[in-house]
């Protein structure tokens, strides 16, 4: 995968406009489509998490803004991404004072794998539709390799009427896509038959692909809808998946009993 290549969410190489908090955070349908990605994350790991504290791998992100919707203390923070538009810097301004957080910048999922520890929580949200899919692929046994616990992934639904509603949407709104679709492609992608469109970044992406990846390597997968209302994952905006690890123990402040 080549240096300029979004690990994270941002726009394109070479863009010198608004940041990306500022892009996508700022007012609006806009805003509360991507902060709705953050609230849902709050909920799973409130209905996840029986420990007081707990450790987080995030990969994609960005300034670490997921931490702050996370409702537990969390005691280990390790966070992975491209390093664009300054992200990074900002987290580890932010976060100066906990020694056990770390912002790195990488985009290759060995990185992820060198860790000894396993985590309690894998986190990605809006970052795999950015890579091509032999490197979603490496990502994704990554996580198996350091999860003990709960993997939360969110992801864009690229197809159908989710993507009919953004690219008519995008217009209204006067966001520009950066991939441009053919007409043959265009159509491929509303009758959710991504096999006729090229693949770059979201353009393509098939997140009913993702999850039967993630089927093969985790257990009690589940996938739903996130945005903007509780609606059937095909036709919502954005994914959101769920996994456990296998044999992942229920978090909890105490050690399970030994067993004899």
């Amino acid at each position: 995968m080549s240096k300029h290549a979004p690990a994270s969410k941002g726009s394109p190489p070479g863009d010198s406009g608004p940041t990306y908090s500022e892009e996508l955070f700022g007012k609006g349908l806009y805003a509360r489509h991507h902060l709705a990605r953050f609230e849902w994350l709050g909920r799973k790991v409130e209905a996840l998490a029986d420990a007081a504290e707990i450790s987080v791998l995030e990969v994609g992100c960005h300034d670490g803004r997921a931490l702050s919707y996370i409702p537990r203390r969390v005691r280990r923070y390790a966070g992975f991404d491209a390093g664009w538009g300054g992200g990074l810097e900002r987290g580890r301004e932010r976060f100066a004072m906990e020694q056990n957080y770390s912002f790195i910048e990488s985009t290759n999922p060995r990185d992820v794998e060198s860790f000894t520890e396993k985590f309690d929580f894998i986190i990605c949200m809006e970052t795999l539709e950015h890579l091509d899919t032999a490197l979603v692929e490496q990502y994704v046994h990554a996580f198996a390799a350091k999860l003990r616990g709960f993997l939360l992934i969110t992801v864009p639904n690229e197809k159908g009427i989710p993507f009919l509603v953004k690219a008519t949407g995008s217009r209204v709104l006067g966001i520009e896509r950066y991939y441009p679709y053919t007409t043959a492609e265009f159509f491929g992608a509303v009758l959710g038959r991504l096999n006729r469109v090229r693949r770059i970044e979201h353009k393509g992406f098939d997140y009913a692909r993702l999850v039967s990846l993630i089927r093969n390597l985790f257990q009690s997968v589940s996938v739903e809808g996130i945005s903007p209302l509780r609606l059937p994952p095909s036709l919502s905006l954005t994914i959101g998946i769920v996994a456990s690890a296998p044999e992942c123990p229920r978090l909890s402040s105490h050690p399970p009993r030994a067993r004899g």
